[in-house]
């Protein structure tokens, strides 16, 4: 069972279209800190996720405020037909007090079935964070792999939470 003492309410919203602009804002930040570039490039999946019903774009909010993001898809590169979050962000004010890691198991409880989690090999942050999530979430059942091929370079973590009851 998975407890968190003095947790604020985290809720994930399905962001609609009339948020998009905000959530693109979001993406720049994220890419700005994640690939230190001053001037990203628009995010060139953005539209897919408010068009394709195995898209799913989530808002991270706090006391409804939106404190991140995470874009949910199936596209998977080591088996097919996994659930995968492409890209996960909360805002620096709001790391390293669970918000993240509650999060994502909020995410993982909205879909039960197969999940791939992947980090770039360059994000040791990403690679810490995800293995600190999976041991909790999966009590360590999950498999990882690394990857280095047309499709992805670095590690990828599967697991199947059918059975996980994460109680939050």
């Amino acid at each position: 069972m998975i407890s968190f003492k003095n947790i604020m309410t985290i809720d994930i919203v399905l962001v609609n279209n009339d948020q998009k602009d905000l959530l693109n804002r979001m993406i720049k930040a994220y890419q700005k800190e994640l690939l230190g570039s001053k001037n990203p490039k628009e995010y060139k999946y953005l539209d897919s996720y408010f068009g394709k019903a195995t898209h799913k774009p989530y808002f991270i909010k706090v006391k409804k405020e939106i404190t991140g993001f995470a874009l949910v898809n199936k596209y998977s590169v080591v088996e097919k037909g996994c659930y995968s979050i492409a890209e996960f962000y909360v805002v620096k004010e709001y790391r390293n007090k669970h918000i993240g890691k509650t999060a994502a198991i909020k995410i993982f409880d909205l879909s039960p079935g197969k999940w791939e989690i992947r980090e770039l090999k360059t994000s040791t942050g990403a690679q810490q964070f995800w293995s600190k999530v999976l041991n909790d979430y999966t009590k360590n059942n999950f498999k990882e792999v690394y990857l280095e091929n047309e499709h992805w370079t670095g590690p990828v973590q599967i697991f199947n939470n059918s059975n996980i009851k994460s109680h939050l």
